[in-house]
């Protein structure tokens, strides 16, 4: 009889993990389909960079910052985000989306004037944009795909070496 308990409890234990696993995996499908779905639409875009009196670009809100309190849940979503890319311009697209929600936090960090933890995650965001570029060259999108995220990734770059550069004189 105690056997049959401990194996019914075991059952019951593994169906709970297993559902809170398929729940936490279709929730983050469907946050990355979403980030995705707001960037193509233009919506994803809220933060204004001004640089010099004037607006250079609009990041998307970078949420929790390094140190704050479940900093690390970010971290998780954006490592099964990763995961859960399978097509190769789907990975692409969202590491840009990536790079730019970590450039939205060392935006936010500066304006905190956590500017040590600003330029360290600035340098986190030109990685990742760095990252899409090696994903890009190693894929097999098609030539209209390709010259769009190259045209991109060309943007951002400009635009990160500009927010850094403006950190340095200032």
């Amino acid at each position: 009889m105690m056997k049959i308990k401990l194996t019914g409890s075991l059952v019951v234990a593994l169906g709970l993990i297993l559902g809170v696993g398929v729940l936490l995996a279709s929730l983050t499908r469907a946050t990355m389909e979403k980030v995705i779905n707001d960037e193509n639409l233009g919506q994803l875009r809220v933060v204004p960079v001004v640089v010099y009196g004037r607006e250079i670009y609009k990041l998307p809100h970078g949420g929790k910052l390094p140190g704050e309190s479940f900093y690390f849940l970010k971290k998780i979503r954006n490592w099964s985000w990763e995961r859960f890319a399978k097509r190769e311009k789907t990975k692409i697209e969202l590491n840009l989306i990536l790079a730019d929600k970590k450039m939205s936090e060392a935006w936010a960090l500066f304006k905190n004037e956590q500017r040590q933890e600003a330029v360290t995650a600035g340098d986190e965001a030109v990685n990742k944009l760095k990252y899409a570029y090696q994903l890009l060259m190693e894929s097999k999108v098609d030539q209209e795909s390709q010259e769009m995220l190259q045209e991109k990734i060309a943007e951002k770059e400009k635009v990160y070496k500009e927010i850094l550069e403006s950190w340095e004189n200032q």
